[in-house]
């Protein structure tokens, strides 16, 4: 687990790991597949099912176990169209909390040896959290190399190893027990953080857990479609309908109408004035030019 303050360099050491920074000095070595969930989610303009699996075969009881071990499986319930649900560009029907799980999801179904996980806790409720690190990031992925980023130090416990990010540099790195220690006033102050959050969802905060979805998604329908099934619903982002040729007389007289007599007159007027001062300059250049060749041809004589 690598915890610090904001800015302190947490992303970019993964980013360090995975070669998307220079390196000045020093050594980086890889040992197998890398699954990678960055800390703002990439959601392509596809299915949900096609953001999972991201061009791989489809292997059923993979892909429902990710699923459940992200807590996705309740929101495609609730989806028009389960997880056939067409997503718009940039996950724009989907909240925070959906698009970070669906990336996680992703990195999961590409059974990697190593998994990068960018602070994929920092945009879900308390609640949900807990599922994801019991279920995914200590169940699912158990076995598996995981450097998990987190500012959600209540779940140190699960880590071998802590290390403690400042401005940078590594300035403590160990046994859980032994960076706390190290730096327990850092360490109380986002405990408190963390438990004034879980108070606060205790008094019914849903959040977006694993039973919310956004509104616009889940009360279209009564009858929740089976996970993957095709309806007519399910392409929720549709193509611009257009026309083609020149304008209708009714959009001029519209526009003539929203303008008024006098502004009509006025644009109508200072229009033509335009055109007329822009033709009547071309024509004086023309006349200009053509004095001026006359004049050289009789210098030359």
């Amino acid at each position: 687990m690598i915890c610090g303050s904001v800015g302190s360099g947490k992303t970019s050491l993964l980013a360090a790991i995975l070669g998307g920074m220079l390196k000045k000095e020093g050594t980086v070595r890889l040992k197998g597949s890398v699954g990678y969930s960055p800390q703002e989610a990439w959601i392509m303009n596809a299915t949900l099912r096609d953001n999972v699996l991201f061009g791989k075969e489809l292997k059923l009881d993979v892909y429902d176990s990710v699923l459940k071990a992200c807590s996705l499986d309740k929101d495609i319930e609730m989806l028009p169209g389960g997880d056939a649900t067409e997503i718009g560009e940039k996950g724009i029907n989907l909240s925070g909390g959906q698009k970070a799980r669906i990336a996680l999801a992703r990195a999961c179904y590409s059974q990697a040896d190593l998994y990068l996980l960018d602070d994929p806790l920092s945009a879900v409720d308390v609640h949900v959290g807990n599922h994801i690190m019991s279920q995914c990031i200590g169940g699912l992925l158990a076995g598996k190399t995981r450097i998990l980023v987190t500012h959600q130090v209540q779940y140190a416990g699960f880590a071998d190893r802590v290390v403690f990010l400042e401005k940078g540099r590594i300035i403590a790195a160990g046994r859980p027990e032994e960076v706390r220690a190290a730096h327990s006033s850092w360490f109380q102050v986002k405990r408190k953080s963390g438990e004034d959050v879980d108070a606060a969802d205790a008094k019914g905060d849903a959040g977006e857990g694993a039973t919310a979805v956004d509104s616009e998604a889940g009360d279209e329908k009564e009858t929740p479609p089976s996970k993957g099934a095709e309806t007519k619903n399910s392409q929720t982002i549709q193509a611009e309908k257009r026309e083609e040729g020149a304008l209708k007389r009714k959009i001029w007289k519209a526009y003539a109408n929203a303008m008024g007599l006098k502004m009509l007159i006025f644009l109508s007027s200072s229009y033509l004035i335009s055109q007329a001062l822009q033709s009547a300059s071309d024509f004086w250049l023309s006349i200009w030019s053509s004095a001026e060749r006359r004049g050289c041809s009789r210098c030359e004589r």
